[in-house]
């Protein structure tokens, strides 16, 4: 919004030399150039959006299917179906990649980025790459499918569109809500069928555990 208010102080300011009176419209780079050579036009707009405009509803629908090793609590994506409303896209192709990378964002929230800290001085200890861990190409879905909610026009958004990358990242959660459903099926198969908590993130050590498996299990007799 403040962006298309800045565009409008823009073009209030060129509306002098767009066209004389009764003639065609001037090209675009002749308008520019006349404005900030002869006419010293300020080609720079500034603006702050307020007040806040309201609010809309950004709807979707997630679908997961996760691999699980229950001894070591290591998992994989097989697949991902993602369905959301951006209102009429200004650019689809713009939307989706916005869509992926915050979805890949909440995986690293609710799978793998743990922060520890030393319980005596404080420090953090999650401070470089080797252990902390944001998601790879090689935690992404292997099968991700985005799709946008066509034709769906959101009078309150610029061109009816709507915002893209936040709603992703909520609803990477069902990445978690899949894995809880494979931790507590192999719960079942190892005799274990009361409720267990699986809080976020939930990294391979705490997947590993809740699984409650123990080498006993997998004695061949």
């Amino acid at each position: 919004m403040a962006a298309r208010s800045a565009c409008q102080q823009l073009l209030e300011r060129l509306k002098p030399f767009r066209a004389a009176e009764g003639e065609p419209q001037r090209p675009w780079l002749q308008v520019v150039q006349m404005a900030s050579g002869k006419g010293g036009v300020n080609l720079s707009a500034h603006c702050v959006q307020a007040p806040k405009p309201a609010g809309y509803s950004v709807l979707g629908l997630t679908a997961a299917e996760v691999e699980l090793d229950v001894l070591t609590g290591e998992n994989r994506f097989n697949r991902v179906d993602l369905y959301e409303d951006a209102g009429q896209s200004l650019s689809p192709w713009v939307d989706v990649g916005q869509i992926e990378g915050s979805f890949a964002m909440g995986m690293g929230l609710f799978l793998t980025e743990r922060h520890r800290y030393d319980p005596a001085t404080g420090q953090k200890l999650t401070n470089r790459a080797w252990n902390y861990y944001p998601p790879t190409h090689k935690d992404m879905p292997r099968d991700f499918r985005v799709k946008l909610l066509k034709n769906n026009k959101n009078d309150i958004g610029i061109f009816n569109s709507k915002a893209t990358g936040e709603p992703a990242v909520c609803m990477s959660s069902v990445c978690l809500m899949a894995l809880q459903q494979a931790v507590a099926a192999a719960r079942r198969d190892s005799g274990h069928n009361d409720w267990v908590t699986i809080n976020a993130p939930s990294t391979v050590e705490d997947t590993q555990m809740a699984c409650q498996t123990s080498a006993e299990m997998f004695v061949l007799s």
